[in-house]
């Protein structure tokens, strides 16, 4: 090989050594400093986020307690602006709305209280202080709307419908298909299992009952979601037959009164009773359960 021949070999080799080996580890050098920035940017984020979430449980649980002191102390307004504050920080739980129903009825506020006991009672279903406090608040007020009339049958079934808790429902669904699933897994482990006639019983009973009571789960949390409820917090409300100011004067609704919010904009609902009544109310002289 000739000396001109060699030094271009060389050059080639040069330029392969420095675009195939120089550039990659550069370029992958830069990448896992992107790669270890962005997981410093997440870790601290996490952080972050851990610490400020610890701060707001720490300053609920001192407006809480403070509020609980109050409220032992007869300053019931007091105790409502500390339970207020903590909802503020979005730290709810049953027991802080039925304390907040507590203060609020004995400071004579008793829509406030209904609401707060509805709230509550929403967390914690068949609680019976919750239930009882919430029925004599509800002794309170002056308007009695009854229910319009249904056979016999229809009730019964209605108690049925709703006498389980929807936690009760919950887990019932979800042990009920676990027992289902399982019991059809055997199969697959033991094929003579199919065979036995108490298998095939159990088998079937269990996706029987996993059929009515994943119908009757999915029906309440359908009604949940879907359906909201609303307090009368003011004195007396004049119900309008639509969202203006000069409408028709329909009904008029005092403090307490339970209703069923069918639309909702900005400055109105469009309510109804459980009577069959229903109208348009101004949003500020309700508050959504």
């Amino acid at each position: 090989m000739s000396e001109a021949a060699f030094k271009l070999q060389f050059k080639k080799l040069n330029k392969r050594h420095i675009s195939d080996f120089v550039l990659p580890n550069l370029y992958r050098r830069f990448l896992r400093s992107r790669v270890s920035l962005m997981i410093q940017l997440f870790a601290l984020l996490f952080t972050f986020t851990s610490f400020s979430t610890t701060l707001l449980a720490d300053e609920a649980t001192t407006h809480f307690i403070q509020g609980n002191k109050a409220y032992e102390e007869g300053d019931f307004a007091g105790a409502i602006a500390h339970y207020e504050h903590v909802i503020q920080l979005k730290q709810e739980n049953w027991h802080l709305y039925y304390n907040l129903g507590n203060a609020y009825f004995r400071s004579n506020n008793v829509g406030r209280a209904i609401l707060n006991y509805e709230r509550a009672l929403q967390l914690q279903p068949d609680n019976e202080d919750i239930l009882f406090n919430l029925e004599l608040a509800q002794l309170q007020t002056s308007d009695s709307i009854a229910k319009p009339p249904k056979e016999y049958w229809l009730i019964l079934l209605e108690n049925w419908f709703n006498s389980p808790s929807f936690s009760f429902l919950l887990y019932a669904t979800l042990i009920l298909y676990a027992l289902f699933m399982l019991g059809w897994a055997l199969r697959y482990f033991l094929p003579n299992i199919i065979h036995m006639p108490i298998y095939r019983f159990a088998l079937v009973l269990t996706f029987i009952f996993l059929f009515f009571v994943g119908s009757v789960f999915s029906l309440r949390w359908y009604n949940k979601s879907t359906k909201h409820f609303g307090i009368v917090l003011e004195e007396e409300v004049k119900v309008a037959s639509s969202p203006a100011t000069d409408a028709i004067e329909v009904f008029i609704l005092h403090e307490g009164t339970k209703f069923q919010i069918q639309e909702r904009s900005a400055q109105w609902m469009r309510i109804r009773l459980r009577d069959g009544k229903s109208g348009w109310i101004q949003a500020d002289t309700a508050g959504e359960i």
